[in-house]
């Protein structure tokens, strides 16, 4: 709703290059969030909601105080986290609760369940360098114990 908000982007965008975040970087890791739409009249919001989406990058405009937009905000950056995350399978052994513990503290738990043997099965998405520990520890912890599917 601000009436200078292209030279607000444009001070965003120097910033990041004084970060050292090129161009084509920062558009693929950056999601424009055009707050405050409630501030606009329906036809302003319905006109900036039509730019926003048809944007490079894609724009998500949003109202902190009525809530509208932020639902499809959460969607793309739940998106976005999962896109840099792989998905595995593993299974531990009960007595193993520490390492249960750690996977759910340390990736998403998409499913989990129990084995026959009585392991827990659990399905998750987890980013690179939290796999590199998990494997780790899955090591550590002995093949009859825990082990990646």
């Amino acid at each position: 709703a601000h009436a200078d908000s292209e030279a607000q982007r444009g001070d965003v965008e120097k910033v990041l290059g004084d970060l050292g975040m090129a161009p084509k970087e920062a558009a693929a890791n950056i999601i424009e969030v055009w707050n405050k739409i409630d501030l606009m009249s329906e036809q302003a919001r319905e006109i900036a909601i039509n730019r926003a989406y048809r944007a490079e990058p894609l724009a998500i405009p949003v109202s902190a105080v009525t809530g509208a937009g932020v639902d499809r905000l959460v969607a793309l950056i739940d998106e976005r986290l999962a896109s840099h995350h792989d998905e595995v399978v593993v299974e531990v052994s009960p007595a193993l609760g520490a390492l249960m513990n750690w996977l759910h503290e340390q990736a998403e738990v998409v499913e989990q369940s129990a084995t026959e043997e009585g392991d827990m099965r659990l399905t998750v998405r987890i980013g690179a360098d939290a796999l590199a520990r998990l494997k780790a520890k899955i090591a550590q912890a002995g093949p009859d114990r825990a082990r990646l599917l």
